[in-house]
């Protein structure tokens, strides 16, 4: 399993990584977070970095997990759009009618996406730490997530998860 690892910390290119110090623990990073990971969850996976602010995750079973910090040049955002209102707007329980052009254009077509694979209604926020926020759904073998930490106000973590329960998905977003 260490060797496993080891390959896996010098294939990843950017600032994504893995390690820990933990032995039960495996660490994702991305700028600004670090996501444990149990690794009986990851034993025998493949990680992956998808570019300087993701990495992603194939467990042995098929199963998922995909993370990316999001960032205001990301995604083509002026520097007076509110980052940690990204997903109050994806999950549509901010109005985006209030947004100009191609930013309300982008959010109306992600609600629309999202709203057809996940019951929006069910979505789960729970306050961690003071102020910082966990946004969560699951529906139809997907989860979906964001950590807003409002500390890191020019960043927010999105979580993508295929083939986990809600249960192990939010133990994930907590151990952020």
């Amino acid at each position: 399993m260490k060797i496993i690892l080891s390959l896996a910390v010098a294939l990843l290119s950017g600032c994504s990584a893995i390690g820990g110090t933990d032995s039960s623990q495996i660490y994702m990073r991305t700028p600004g977070f670090s996501i444990s990971l149990p690794e009986v969850m990851v034993k025998e996976a493949s990680f992956y970095s998808a570019g300087d602010m993701s990495i992603s995750v194939k467990m042995a079973n098929g199963h998922t997990v995909f993370a990316q910090t999001i960032t205001r040049e990301l995604e083509g955002f002026d520097e007076y759009f509110n980052l940690q209102d990204y997903p109050l707007y994806v999950f549509g329980i901010k109005d985006f009618s209030d947004l100009k052009g191609l930013d309300r254009e982008r959010f109306s077509g992600s609600y629309e996406i999202y709203k057809a694979t996940y019951d929006l209604d069910a979505v789960s926020v729970l306050n961690v730490d003071g102020d910082n926020k966990i946004y969560s759904v699951c529906g139809l073998g997907e989860c979906l997530g964001f950590l807003v930490d409002v500390q890191k106000p020019d960043y927010i973590l999105m979580v993508n998860s295929s083939g986990l329960n809600e249960m192990q998905f939010r133990s994930i977003m907590k151990g952020i």
